[in-house]
């Protein structure tokens, strides 16, 4: 600024002292040497940019430390309606306590690190989408448009129905697993509510029970008859209440055939659906054993009456030595049990063992000529 300064007062004093020939030169020259020194002026004017002190940084580094590890365990793969409605209710939750709450300007650094935890078929997805996501609503608006509308209210509401419950398990834990389902139906229900309507208002209560009295039928439907059921697919996402559902299947069943197709005799599927279990099987041994001993015939609770092991043997006590029985079951005293021999002892000779034959001698057997 000080050579700008210096510069025009040189200019003047030339244009003081020189002809109206070279006057005109040093004019112009003037002219620009002022608005560089306004413009010079403007801009020390301007207050100079405040450094980030090496607190406030460390600080914001500890904040996106925070997040990183927040989303540490967030995963989206987009497979069905529960994991995007369990995926966004976990950004949300994330998003306003580590940057709702903390530091607003942290929002593009959390948009980058959730860019991370989503799989590579949703990244091409949303890259080959070329909406713009530069905010976090409107990432949050795309995954709902994408991967949010696959299934209709019914279908999710019998997720819910079709959850098995164990008992030896925890009842808590079925109760969370039914209470995420519903809560996935709720927001399914409002979807298609307002698609159907074309209104952004609410479902009201009345409305709410009218897609579980369609629940109620549906699942009736699925059942009994299954055939109606899958010809109605299509049509769920356009229904509202049970008295829509069983009037479109009035429909299907008189286009299917009406009382020809349910059958004439009154034991065809409709009225009386048959369980699909695989009837279990005897071995051979099995059912030779229970031709012969009656084993058919015994109750859970009854002992076991037959003699014969499974592979068709006959049972031999080890105690007493005597068939039928086994060890067990055995009434015999232990005094009316003769003792075993004992052939681990060498001083034991086989003549002394009673009751039991001698040995006999083979024809075949070599003799020593100097017997």
């Amino acid at each position: 600024m000080d050579e700008v300064t210096k510069t025009i007062t040189f200019l003047e004093e030339k244009i003081a002292s020189s002809t109206d020939s070279i006057k005109q030169g040093y004019e112009d020259s003037l002219a620009q040497a002022q608005e560089t020194l306004k413009t010079l002026l403007k801009d020390a004017a301007k207050p100079a940019p405040a450094k980030e002190s090496s607190t406030e940084a460390y600080k914001k580094n500890a904040n996106v430390k925070s997040i990183e590890y927040a989303l540490s365990e967030t995963h989206f793969n987009g497979l069905d309606l529960s994991e995007t409605r369990r995926f966004i209710e976990r950004l949300d939750k994330i998003y306003q306590i580590t940057v709702e709450n903390v530091d607003a300007t942290l929002e593009a650094d959390f948009l980058k690190l959730v860019k991370l935890r989503i799989s590579d078929l949703v990244y091409k997805n949303m890259v080959n989408s070329k909406i713009d996501i530069s905010t976090f609503q409107k990432f949050k608006s795309w995954i709902k448009t994408t991967y949010g509308g696959q299934f209709h209210a019914y279908q999710v509401l019998t997720r819910a129905w079709d959850i098995e419950f164990r008992p030896q398990e925890k009842f808590t834990n079925y109760a969370q697993r039914v209470g995420e389902e519903l809560s996935t139906s709720l927001a399914s229900i409002q979807k298609q509510h307002k698609e159907i309507n074309g209104t952004q208002s609410d479902l009201t209560l009345d409305g709410l029970m009218g897609y579980m009295s369609g629940l109620l039928v549906t699942n009736n439907l699925r059942t009994h008859c299954f055939p109606i059921f899958r010809d109605m697919t299509n049509d769920f996402n356009k229904m509202e209440s049970g008295l829509e559902v069983a009037a479109k299947a009035e429909y299907y069943r008189e286009r299917l055939g009406g009382t020809e197709y349910l059958g004439s005799t009154g034991n065809s599927y409709w009225s009386n659906p048959k369980p699909n279990v695989t009837p279990k099987h005897k071995t051979k041994t099995e059912n030779k054993i229970g031709q012969q001993k009656g084993y058919d015939k015994r109750g859970p609770n009854e002992k076991q009456s037959w003699s014969y092991s499974k592979n068709g043997k006959p049972l031999t006590c080890f105690k007493c030595g005597k068939p039928g029985h086994i060890q067990f079951h055995c009434k015999t005293p232990m005094a009316n049990i003769p003792p075993k021999p004992d052939f681990r002892n060498t001083n034991t000779k086989l003549a002394e063992i009673k009751d039991e034959p001698k040995p006999m001698e083979s024809i075949f057997a070599p003799t020593s000529p100097f017997q």
